[in-house]
Formats: C-alpha cells, sequence, structure tokens
C-alpha cells in the first residue's frame, strides 16, 4: 500500500498494521500516483563535463601544439582520454 502525506512524501507499507506510523492526514494513492511522487535519479550531465575537461585540459595543450611546443599527438590523446572518461 502506498500512502501521501501532507508533505507529498510517500510511505510504503507492506501491511495495515503500520498504518498508525504515518503522518497525520495521509491518503492512500494508487501504484501510478506513488510511482509518479517518487523522486526520479538525476544522470549526470556528461556533455557539460566534457566540455569543461575539453577547455581545461586539452585546449592549452592545442595551443601548445600550434607554436610547437607539444605535438598534435599529445592534444589528440588529450581528447581521446577525455571522451572515455565522460563517453
Amino acid at each position: 500500500m502506498h500512502y501521501k502525506a501532507p508533505d507529498n512524501t510517500v510511505h510504503f507499507l507492506d501491511s495495515v498494521e503500520y498504518e498508525h506510523l504515518l503522518p497525520v492526514g495521509s491518503v492512500q494513492i494508487t501504484d501510478a500516483e506513488a510511482e509518479a511522487l517518487r523522486p526520479k535519479p538525476q544522470l549526470p550531465n556528461y556533455s557539460a563535463m566534457r566540455k569543461a575537461a575539453f577547455a581545461a585540459e586539452s585546449d592549452p595543450i592545442f595551443f601548445l601544439s600550434q607554436r610547437n611546443e607539444a605535438t598534435q599527438q599529445e592534444w589528440l590523446d588529450k581528447v581521446a582520454e577525455i571522451k572515455a572518461r565522460w563517453p
């Protein structure tokens, strides 16, 4: 059974025996309503993480390679490392 408390928290009970533990004003809700109220996990924003890593790590190597102070292969290796880290 699912119950929604006045503060919109959802309580899952295996038995009616525990209803006395619910906050005052709780109402029984359906499975669909309980699922809609369940917090959804936030996925990491890999695109933003990859963009920040390129700016902080690979861009400086790129500009060094343009001045022949680093090799293009060093830059490409760093780009590949970042892409592997943040797919």
